[in-house]
């Protein structure tokens, strides 16, 4: 019985959250990773920003288009639905044990479906291209 319980607690844990890493995902991974990222960094021009290396030594990387700025709704929409979150009419709801709550000034990226969000400081989200590097 101690064995059991002490397996449950290092799953619960350890295992739970510690996939969500860039070096631990490939581009089939269905999973939102979240990393902070100041607002400085990011880069509006169309240059690529936010370099990163996931298992298979793939590199990845977003950029701004305009024309993803109309998608901004949907991914935040996709993202928060995945985050256990259901949209009422008013306002976002859930009652489930697995929600997450995203953080603010982070970028959120789901490489199976090739989007990525940030969400800044003020609450406010805009979407962003991944370019896959090699």
């Amino acid at each position: 019985m101690k064995k059991l319980l002490s397996f449950i607690l290092c799953f619960v844990f350890f295992g739970c959250g510690s996939f969500k890493t860039f070096r631990k995902a490939s581009l089939n991974s269905n999973v939102w990773i979240g990393e902070p990222i100041r607002n400085s960094e990011i880069k509006y021009n169309g240059d690529l920003f936010f370099f990163r290396q996931l298992s298979d030594d793939t590199q990845i990387a977003l950029y701004y288009e305009e024309q993803i700025e109309n998608d901004s709704g949907l991914v935040y929409t996709t993202m928060m639905q995945n985050f256990g979150w259901t949209f009422n009419g008013d306002g976002w709801s859930g009652n489930g044990v697995y929600m997450r709550n995203h953080k603010l000034g982070h970028m959120y990226v789901n490489l199976k479906k090739r989007m990525a969000l940030h969400i800044d400081y003020a609450n406010e989200y805009k979407a962003y291209k991944i370019k896959i590097i090699n």
